[in-house]
């Protein structure tokens, strides 16, 4: 058992050990979850962790990595978002954030392309969730402090009011604040 840390990389070294003196870089944890091995397929998850079952919003999955050689290309992933690991030979923080609605979401280290790594690792492993709630605040408040364009279609004051309303409401569902909070989004994207 490797305390729930999963590979789909055949071969090589996998498990939980302490970190190596010489590759501590800024890290403060004392054990790191690591794999090493010869080339693996582009796009293989080396080490990583499935959760299922959790509350819609964002999830901001955080490491300290490193990575062998500086031509390897090794990727933090929180289900479809990456993060490239530019540390070498020293853990380094690293953050990736992804928003999550059907209750499921992967986290760990990845292979890119045309990887040269015969080594990763990471520790200081962290994962934070922002609820709807939170998501709705933050994006009112940048809308609120959109200074510039015009509203000509009125899509953005639409989206405001939707947004506050699912904010306000104590009876609305996660889900509806989710869709809320993207609409939103998509408003003032539409509006830069």
């Amino acid at each position: 058992d490797n305390m729930g840390w999963k590979t789909d990389a055949a071969g090589g070294n996998y498990r939980v050990c302490a970190v190596p003196v010489a590759n501590r870089g800024t890290a403060q944890g004392t054990n790191m979850v690591e794999r090493f091995g010869w080339t693996f397929a582009d796009g293989v998850r080396l080490v990583y962790q499935s959760l299922e079952g959790l509350s819609a919003g964002r999830y901001v999955f955080q490491a300290s990595a490193f990575k062998d050689v500086p031509n390897g290309d090794i990727r933090l992933f929180a289900n479809g978002s990456e993060q490239a690991v530019y540390a070498v030979g020293g853990m380094q923080p690293f953050s990736v954030s992804a928003l999550v609605e059907d209750g499921q979401l992967a986290v760990g280290l990845k292979q890119g392309l045309l990887n040269n790594c015969y080594w990763t690792a990471m520790t200081d492993i962290r994962l934070m969730y922002y609820s709807p709630l939170v998501l709705l605040d933050e994006a009112l408040a940048q809308a609120g402090a959109l200074d510039y364009g015009t509203d000509a279609d009125g899509k953005l004051a639409e989206a405001v009011a939707s947004a506050q309303a699912a904010r306000e409401n104590g009876a609305a569902t996660t889900e509806a604040r989710m869709v809320a909070y993207k609409e939103l989004l998509e408003a003032m994207e539409a509006y830069k």
